[in-house]
């Protein structure tokens, strides 16, 4: 018996035709005569939502979305909601209801990614945790936000539940993304990564901490597999690397807000991306840089600016293995014009790929001057 589809409160607007894809002498539906593994592929490429209206079409189609290889369930798209007008629980009891529709104990799939609200464990929660658990799958992402009336204080308490409620689920993931949260102290983090014993991608989003003015993040997992840290407009007084003994990339954008960023123990780290604020505390010992920066092959830096381009070029050369300096390199444009062209023959001397920061500069001061000449 075919189990029914997840109610996901779509309505025909009136405007949906089906287009009758068989001969003109009446010889059939063309495209449900096709194999399941080719319509597997033209399912897996609209997102969820679409998947499952499109197999409302043909009876053959419904059972098709539950055994798409590649799982894309996020919350967002899956049950569309607005974020100041909803009820929580009526979002995720719709989403769990979903999960338990798609979520075959018996399937192997390539990827699953899961967004939700991360809440008080309810049985809703208790659900999609026993859902995750029974999957087998190469590949478990998870993104987990915060529900707009929960208090602060109530973040790290309800992730430290989940994460005890469900070690073997945590202990599979390889991403995870944490969206607005307020974490009361660095030891919800080094908590997620000793329960996540494969995560390789840890990407936190519009979070801070309680005091971020005072609280600073302090990443210690020396028994961690984590390969890439990312922070998206993220708020914190510091941000202090101890120890991460795999970890290969950082990201942290130019709308993140860190006081300071220090590195301790990261000897693989390779590639990086930061604004060049973020590296304020190394500017009058950038050689503190040299053990963390070894072996970076590639940099990104942004606001850059040009009265410290002295340290800028020190800090680079802490990187001896440097192959690839970012092209969206963006410059200060204060200093004054003496001093923008003390810095540039200092750069002009430097070695390797410091020489093409020079020519981005030049570059920078002939545009500024051409724009000039045309306001004249």
């Amino acid at each position: 018996m075919e189990r029914d589809q997840p109610c996901l409160d779509i309505k025909d607007d009136g405007r949906t035709r089906v287009m009758n894809c068989g001969d003109a002498d009446g010889g059939g539906d063309r495209i449900s005569s096709l194999p399941d593994d080719v319509l597997l592929d033209i399912l897996q490429c609209p997102d969820l939502r679409t998947a499952v209206r499109a197999s409302a079409v043909e009876r053959r189609w419904r059972r098709l979305p539950c055994m798409l290889p590649d799982l894309d369930m996020d919350i967002a798209t899956l049950v569309p909601h607005r974020r100041s007008w909803f009820s929580v629980d009526c979002v995720m009891a719709t989403y769990t209801k979903s999960i338990m529709w798609f979520l075959l104990p018996t399937r192997h799939r390539t990827s699953l990614r899961l967004a939700f609200y991360l809440v008080e464990v309810d049985p809703c929660l208790l659900s999609i945790g026993d859902a995750i658990t029974a999957t087998t799958t190469d590949r478990l992402e998870l993104t987990l936000r915060t529900a707009y009336d929960v208090e602060f204080g109530e973040y790290d308490r309800h992730l430290a539940s989940f994460l005890a409620a469900f070690p073997t689920a945590f202990a599979r993931l390889t991403n995870i993304t944490l969206h607005e949260f307020v974490f009361a102290t660095s030891s919800e983090i080094t908590g997620l990564l000793d329960a996540c014993h494969g995560l390789e991608l840890l990407s936190l989003t519009s979070c801070r901490c309680l005091d971020s003015f005072v609280e600073k993040l302090e990443i210690d997992a020396p028994n961690s597999s984590l390969l890439a840290l990312e922070l998206h407009d993220c708020f914190f007084h510091g941000v202090e690397l101890t120890r991460l003994p795999k970890l290969d990339r950082l990201l942290c954008d130019d709308l993140t807000l860190v006081q300071s960023m220090r590195f301790s123990s990261v000897p693989l780290l390779r590639a990086i991306s930061l604004s060049a604020q973020h590296l304020q505390c190394y500017i009058h010992n950038p050689a503190l840089l040299s053990p963390a920066f070894n072996n970076l092959t590639d940099v990104s830096l942004c606001y850059i600016d040009i009265l410290n381009m002295a340290w800028i070029i020190s800090v680079l050369d802490a990187a001896p293995f440097l192959s690839n300096l970012s092209r969206w390199v963006k410059l200060a444009s204060h200093a004054s014009s003496g001093k923008m062209f003390f810095r540039l023959a200092m750069l002009k001397n430097a070695p390797g790929p410091l020489w093409y920061l020079y020519i981005v500069v030049m570059r920078f001061l002939v545009s500024t001057l051409i724009d000039a000449l045309t306001q004249i």
